[in-house]
């Protein structure tokens, strides 16, 4: 039901109160099974509220609605509802990680391609990068073939993992202090390897989608101080035809040359002084310089840099892949 809905509108509400009432039972199952095992103080409230449940075990009935509560298609079901139901993102990736919890400890879900593959889909809108990553292995480890969602649902755990710092970005850290998620170079490379040990052939398409992770995080802690602005100039026929051996950008059906300008600096005493003061050695050569001089060059950028290397490695044929041809939006 929650599959016809996807394009619809759905009441939100309804598919909150569901999710709980699933959450709830799945928690109920999960302290049973801890409560079973010993893992639990024998005179805590747990132990009280299982004995209220006797009744329904004597009848029988109780390890029949157990393995159709944790079924695959009850299971897959509710990953499809829980992103229906407008969570923020980090409520959302604390949620499906708690419940892979439970349903992994209980250990009575078949793992079915289906299943795993909306898992992956929960996983990569949560943000859980690393659990997303762990799936794509889990699928071809399994043999299930590969589609080219699965690998965007992927791409999209780094774009959403890095929402967080577009608001929230402590700019006073130091470069070696800032989220790992600003370089995520390694968790695509990752997933190259797992495309081209499936042999799946990586388009230009997903290749500009993995480049724009790079940017997903907003704004870095240096053009948090030091901004540029990217200028559209408008070019005339004989500019057209120095520009012939380039793909030219259009803006409003007019052909551009896009220009970034740098703008100067902001006043020394709003520079954080980790950055002003701290003395850097220049690369390749024994000379220092300060940390403000060598982040005010408009070419230093360790976030650009690695986004330029990855587009680079993706043009000569990246983790086994063929290379490819990239475009304006690339």
């Amino acid at each position: 039901a929650f599959n016809t809905l996807s394009k619809k509108k759905w009441n939100v509400g309804f598919v909150r109160e569901t999710v709980s009432q699933y959450e709830y039972y799945l928690k109920y199952f999960y302290d049973q099974q801890q409560l079973q095992s010993g893992l639990v103080d024998n005179h805590s409230s747990l132990e009280r509220n299982a004995r209220s449940t006797v009744a329904t075990e004597d009848m029988g009935i109780h390890k029949e609605l157990k393995l159709l509560f944790f079924s695959p298609e009850i299971t897959e079901k509710a990953f499809i509802a829980v992103l229906r139901c407008k969570l923020p993102t980090h409520v959302l990736s604390l949620k499906i990680r708690e419940w892979e919890k439970y349903i992994g400890t209980m250990g009575l879900t078949k793992m079915t391609d289906s299943l795993s593959l909306h898992m992956l889909e929960a996983n990569g809108k949560a943000g859980n990068v690393g659990r997303a990553v762990k799936l794509l292995s889990l699928r071809k480890s399994r043999g299930y073939p590969p589609k080219a969602v699965e690998f965007v649902y992927a791409i999209t755990a780094i774009e959403a993992a890095g929402l967080f710092l577009r608001r929230n970005r402590n700019v006073f850290l130091s470069e070696d202090k800032q989220p790992q998620i600003d370089d995520p170079t390694r968790w695509l490379d990752a997933i190259l390897l797992n495309m081209n040990q499936r042999d799946f052939t990586l388009t230009t398409k997903m290749a500009n989608q993995m480049l724009h992770t790079y940017a997903s995080t907003g704004k870095s802690g240096k053009s948090r101080h030091f901004f540029y602005r990217v200028v559209k100039q408008p070019l005339d026929e004989d500019n057209c035809k120095e520009e012939e051996n380039h793909e030219i950008a259009t803006f409003w059906n007019r052909p551009v040359k896009v220009k970034m300008h740098m703008r100067p600096p902001p006043p020394y005493h709003k520079i954080p002084s980790q950055v002003r003061g701290k003395l850097l050695r220049k690369p390749g050569t024994d000379i220092k310089q300060l940390k403000l001089e060598r982040e005010s060059d408009p070419d230093w950028s360790p976030v650009l840099t690695s986004a330029i290397s990855f587009a680079d490695s993706l043009k000569h044929g990246a983790c086994g892949h063929d290379p490819i041809e990239l475009d304006v939006y690339s």
